[in-house]
């Protein structure tokens, strides 16, 4: 935003902690034309509202396509989920033993995977104005990684 009146407020690592994203929606104010958020990774795991948190930013997100933005931090990875709580998350809130067969985890596991599909076409850095970086973490280890090469890598 550059209009002067249009404010943009980066947040990170959320982390399944419902309560302050809201404490963060009370103070800023929710998105609109006039006030911009970036997401900037790591929504789930640690916390047992990472489903909750993912609605509410996808919400916001089809409400407000071109005023919110989301990146892919280190915690929106297969990996990361399967050892530090989402998938268990998941699990334990999709697994209706009123609406499935006993111990059948279908349901749950096709939401997980939806999720985790998500998760991948997120993008891993934004540039704001031409002049700020921001990204979840750092860059990879090799040296000499350019944004040129950040744009050649595959959406999956």
């Amino acid at each position: 935003p550059s209009n002067g009146k249009t404010k943009l407020t980066i947040i990170g690592d959320t982390h399944g902690q419902l309560e302050d994203l809201y404490t963060i929606f009370s103070i800023k104010g929710i998105p609109s034309e006039t006030n911009w958020y970036l997401f900037n990774g790591d929504f789930v795991d640690r916390g047992a509202m990472g489903c909750e948190i993912l609605a509410t930013l996808c919400a916001f997100k089809i409400l407000y396509p071109k005023f919110v933005f989301l990146n892919r931090g280190n915690h929106e990875a297969r990996a990361q989920n399967a050892w530090m709580g989402f998938e268990e998350e998941i699990l334990g809130k999709y697994t209706r033993e009123d609406l499935i067969v006993r111990g059948d985890k279908r349901s749950a596991l096709r939401i997980h995977l939806l999720f985790e599909s998500m998760f991948d076409t997120l993008p891993l850095c934004a540039i704001l104005q031409s002049k700020v970086f921001v990204c979840h973490g750092g860059l990879f280890r090799n040296d000499h990684v350019s944004i040129e090469h950040l744009k050649k890598i595959p959406i999956l």
